[in-house]
């Protein structure tokens, strides 16, 4: 979340946290402006009670918007302003800042969406630079209540290291403070919540004024390009198609590790924007148009970026989806076109459109999403529109209700603190990563996909067990293999949310049960929304979920590899029940897969619980629900896979929510027996799988799993 700053009383005061001086320090916030700025602090680190330490303010330059540093001294303070700065309101910016400790200005580096800016001014201090040993202020000066920002903030943290050019790059890829790998984290203000707590401290910072909740910004990826013009298409206010040349300059495009790729902008003469140079874009800027660009409803035209299938080739009528943030369209009610043909790139659905009670999702804040009311085929294209002019400047358009790697943070940050959820030993003090995704490329445009981390987390409740004495039974639950199937995390998401509602149900699952939970094992192919697979260089096309030992692909995909020995480091692999969260890409109902009888039972539970259709599947080799079955003998062992036609979140809360309840049912229904066997010397079981050969015969109704629970 954000906080909304009124630039007049409002502030965030917290205890001093931390001596930045005489000692390496970072900074970093993202900042958004609600109005044309003057001198506003974002942090001022007090010297003493109410004197000037360390500052990081905004600074007036004759109407022009600079970053500044200040460190103030008794004798001469070390200064360091920015070159003056485009910033636009409502648009929201990465800040860094990074200092050594000492009164030399050469060693202040202030960074902006991840570049180093030019300084006009650079000015040595003296010794001693004044203490910076008191409160900490965000957003203002307690002073005299003066410099207050106008305008959100959302995660603001610190660190007693200079960041890294890999650290840098994680925050600017929307990585929270908190999972900067490798940083010694002081200082976290996430404003979850509108809150004020310090994660580190645990100390809350005291309001001043009434800061406001605001939804967290997107994660943007920022492209580095210099100014230079690219072929455009745009149709004039008259409906005449006209080739166009755009210029763009290098300011306009936000950079980011050197990758010089196609522009992902596209800025036409009414103001419009259209972009999708952000977390889970998805839009063939190249060919956008956009015609009655004067009009209250305007006719835009998207296709998506030309992706790779399993197969690694691009064959007609692969599915996509597509997603772009619009800009300038506050007072409009656009009609959307999404491509059906099979022309190069692919339909995003294919011929013949969507399902009829489909429809397309937008939101202001990529947290709350609403649908477009309408949805019809029109020649070649799907058309989609709603019943109402857009609220806000700003509006993100997508074909599927997104669940991108940055919400796996949040709700992992915002669940983290619950008594019953801990790192489990893949990640244990590791801040719940047990790995990360490599750095690659998005499939059509070559914008850099950063490197994000892979989270784990284990909830059960430690303080009580089966009331029959046994050993809690251990529960795998994994989502997010298939880039495109963001129902998955949706389902997975509802489930563990259950876990934690304190009701009856629930808390006999952490009783009963340990749950290990992979929220997101692909996020690279989410993140620069392919339709399955990873993005990692060199086995582009491979689909994770083929990748699993037994599978024709076993073994190449890294982060499928790093999420196997995590499941096996955090349950050696005795588990009585694997979960797989997936999504259906065309069809209206959600859907089980599973072979065998338990299996069956508990697929009736889900569905008197909330009605699914039941697919009996030959599952292929490789699949993560064939490898935990067959090879580790899991006795529950199924693939969810919900519905891609929803009316709202709380459809895939629902069936998340039976899933959980389903669990309960089994194990109430005996269907997870502890058994008590005596096999003398036929096998050991230390920390690898059973050997049951010679005694496969007397031992055939029982599972290896359940073995553990002897």
């Amino acid at each position: 979340m954000a906080l909304s700053f009124d630039g007049i009383n409002d502030r965030i005061d917290y205890p001093s946290v931390h001596t930045p001086v005489g000692g390496p320090f970072s900074f970093a916030c993202r900042f958004s402006l609600s109005a044309a700025s003057e001198n506003e602090y974002f942090l001022l680190v007090e010297s003493g009670v109410s004197d000037f330490g360390l500052t990081i303010w905004l600074r007036d330059d004759a109407g022009q918007q600079g970053l500044a540093v200040t460190c103030s001294g008794a004798n001469a303070s070390v200064l360091r302003y920015s070159a003056p700065q485009a910033l636009v309101i409502d648009i929201w910016y990465d800040l860094i800042v990074t200092w050594d400790g000492n009164s030399s200005a050469s060693n202040i580096h202030i960074y902006l969406n991840g570049t180093e800016l030019n300084y006009v001014t650079s000015t040595d201090g003296a010794a001693p630079l004044r203490a910076q040993d008191g409160n900490w202020i965000i957003a203002g000066r307690a002073i005299d209540n003066l410099r207050n920002f106008s305008g959100r903030l959302a995660d603001v943290g610190a660190w007693n290291v200079i960041l890294s050019e890999a650290q840098r790059a994680m925050f600017n890829a929307g990585q929270p403070p908190a999972r900067i790998q490798g940083a010694s984290l002081v200082f976290d203000a996430r404003f979850v919540g509108g809150n004020t707590i310090d994660a580190v401290t645990l100390n809350s910072g005291l309001k001043y004024g009434n800061p406001q909740t605001f939804g967290h910004p997107t994660n943007i990826v920022a492209i580095n390009s210099l100014a230079g013009t690219f072929r455009q298409t745009v149709v004039s206010s008259n409906d005449s198609p006209l080739p166009s040349t755009v210029n763009v300059a290098a300011g306009a495009i936000l950079p980011s590790n050197g990758q010089s790729v196609f522009s992902t902008v596209l800025q036409v003469a009414s103001s419009i924007t259209v972009e999708d140079n952000f977390e889970g874009g998805n839009t063939d800027i190249g060919r956008v148009q956009i015609a009655n660009t004067s009009s209250v409803s305007p006719l835009i035209t998207l296709y998506a970026r030309p992706n790779r299938n399993i197969e690694g080739n691009s064959p007609s009528q692969i599915y996509y989806s597509l997603a772009c943030r619009l800009t300038g369209v506050s007072g409009k009610a656009p009609t959307f076109r999404f491509n059906l043909t099979d022309e190069n790139p692919n339909s995003i659905y294919g011929a013949g459109g969507w399902p009829a009670d489909w429809r397309a999702w937008f939101s202001y804040d990529q947290l709350s999403w609403q649908r477009l009311s309408n949805s019809s085929v029109v020649g070649n294209f799907q058309e989609v529109s709603g019943d109402s002019v857009f609220t806000e400047d700003t509006v993100y358009i997508a074909t599927r209700l997104p669940y991108n790697p940055s919400r796996v943070n949040s709700h992992t940050d915002a669940i983290m603190t619950n008594s019953v959820v801990s790192e489990p030993a893949s990640s244990l003090g590791k801040n719940f990563i047990y790995g990360q995704s490599a750095t690659t490329t998005r499939d059509g445009d070559g914008v850099v996909v950063p490197a994000l981390n892979l989270i784990s987390y284990r909830i059960s409740n430690d303080a009580s067990g089966p009331i029959d004495g046994t050993l809690k039974r251990k529960a795998v639950l994994i989502s997010g293999q298939h880039a495109s199937e963001d129902q998955g995390n949706w389902q997975l998401e509802a489930f563990v949310n259950f876990l934690l509602n304190d009701s009856v149900i629930a808390n006999e699952l952490l009783r009963d049960w340990e749950f290990f939970v992979y929220p997101m094992v692909n996020p690279s192919g989410r993140w620069g929304n392919a339709y399955r697979g990873t993005l990692q260089e060199g086995q582009r096309g491979v689909d994770p979920n083929r990748d699993w030992p037994g599978g024709s692909a076993s073994g190449r995909l890294q982060v499928v590899s790093a999420t196997r020995l995590a499941i096996e480091q955090d349950t050696g692999n005795r588990i009585t029940a694997f979960i797989d969260f997936h999504g259906r890409l065309r069809e209206t109902d959600s859907i089980f897969r599973f072979p065998n009888s338990i299996n069956d039972s508990f697929v009736q539970s889900v569905n008197a619980r909330h009605p699914v259709n039941s697919v009996v599947s030959s599952a292929a080799e490789g699949i993560a629900e064939t490898y935990y079955r067959t090879a580790l003998g899991v006795p529950l062992s199924v693939t969810s896979e919900g519905s891609a036609v929803v009316t709202s979140v709380s459809e895939y809360a629902l069936l998340g929510e039976a899933i959980a309840k389903a669990l309960n049912d089994c194990f109430r229904e005996g269907l997870f027996h502890s058994h008590s066997l005596s096999v003398s010397g036929a096998f050991q079981v230390p920390n690898q799988l059973a050997n049951v050969g010679n005694v496969e015969n007397q031992l055939a109704q029982i599972s290896i799993a359940e073995l553990w629970l002897s």
